[in-house]
């Protein structure tokens, strides 16, 4: 009886960790990103996953310049690829912090494309 708890447990906890490894992007692929990636990201709100998107329109040094999607879904199939005509800057040591959920909105890059 024991044997098949422990089976169990481990099966859960590779499934969990799978699932955690596809859903984010890793720093060594956001030190690649370059202009014209779209970068989506997932977070959390209201007890719902979150989606929404930023194109990199410009690199200048350290900083990528990106446009933010003009709105957000709950699926990230859904969120369209209509980007706001503002620019907002990201330092790139922030942007590889988000290879992992951090903050209190966990928040996540989870794809480039």
């Amino acid at each position: 009886m024991t044997t098949t708890f422990w089976t169990r447990t481990a099966a859960v906890v590779l499934i969990s960790v799978a699932a955690t490894a596809c859903n984010s992007v890793t720093k060594e692929k956001l030190e690649q990103v370059k202009v014209g990636d779209v970068l989506v990201y997932r977070y959390q709100k209201a007890g719902k996953s979150w989606f929404y998107k930023e194109k990199v329109v410009r690199i200048e040094g350290d900083t990528y310049i990106v446009t933010p999607s003009k709105k957000e879904g709950t699926s990230k199939t859904i969120v369209p690829n209509d980007f706001a005509t503002v620019e907002q800057k990201i330092a790139k040591a922030d942007l590889l912090k988000l290879a992992v959920a951090s903050g209190t909105d966990r928040k996540v890059i989870i794809e480039i494309r």
